[in-house]
């Protein structure tokens, strides 16, 4: 979530207020998401500001939840999606707030990339409420963890920490994320 939320930063100049919606987990892989976001607000030196961190499971409660950050924080300038159900969330709350809000995410699922290449939903003044999202490459996820397994069978050492990297979409590099995430599948686009 580092990158996406340097992005997120990026697209709201800098600084100013944002609010994270994230999954409401204690498992190492969540707060691996949570310590990206805050990471990346702590390198802009206090220009920008969580005024707001909501988590639930529940699409309606994430929804109620963005929509309460929004009128809470009338200057707020974006929103941080730490999971795929947060970015739908976020996206109809903004749409429907008729602010110029920017969101980004976590999780590269079809509606969050045809969000990305169609630029809709869109702000007011025509810009795409999602900016960009990190996806996981499950693939490689998943190549890593047999290649793993497959040295700890041979009696071999294994760190504890495997980090496979992830892909930022935007706008600019959709088609080809959409390859990567989705091969063989056609494009809802």
């Amino acid at each position: 979530c580092f990158d996406a939320t340097k992005a997120l930063i990026k697209e709201i100049g800098g600084e100013g207020k944002i609010g994270v919606l994230n999954i409401p987990l204690a498992l190492k892989t969540i707060k691996d998401r949570d310590n990206g976001v805050t990471a990346a607000v702590k390198e802009s030196g206090g220009k920008v500001q969580v005024v707001a961190t909501q988590g639930s499971f529940n699409a309606g409660e994430l929804s109620a939840a963005a929509q309460n950050m929004i009128q809470a924080n009338p200057d707020l300038k974006g929103i941080m999606c730490t999971w795929s159900v947060a970015i739908t969330a976020a996206l109809s709350a903004v749409q429907q707030s008729g602010k110029e809000i920017a969101v980004t995410g976590y999780d590269a699922e079809i509606d969050a990339l045809k969000a990305i290449k169609t630029g809709k939903p869109a702000t007011p003044s025509g810009k795409p409420i999602l900016r960009a999202t990190a996806g996981q490459q499950g693939r490689m996820q998943g190549k890593a963890g047999i290649d793993g397994l497959c040295k700890v069978l041979l009696g071999k050492q294994i760190p504890l920490e495997i980090l496979v990297p992830t892909i930022m979409v935007t706008s600019q590099n959709v088609e080809e994320a959409w390859k990567t995430f989705y091969p063989g599948k056609k494009a809802p686009w």
